[in-house]
């Protein structure tokens, strides 16, 4: 799998997400597919960075 590396504003965005998905899903099971979902979208980027929006920072 290739190789990617979050800039810092990407990885505050995660971690409030993380923060949201805590109080707003709060069955481990519903946090644990979600989860799995945003990692999965990391993993399409990975391949394809192209697809993605591209951020000013």
């Amino acid at each position: 799998m290739p190789h990617f590396e979050l800039t810092v504003k990407p990885v505050e965005d995660l971690r409030e997400i993380g923060r949201y998905t805590k109080r707003n899903r709060p069955t481990v099971l519903l946090r644990h597919c979600y989860r799995e979902e945003l990692e999965l979208a990391q993993r399409k980027l990975s391949v394809s960075p192209r697809v993605g929006l591209k951020r000013d920072e």
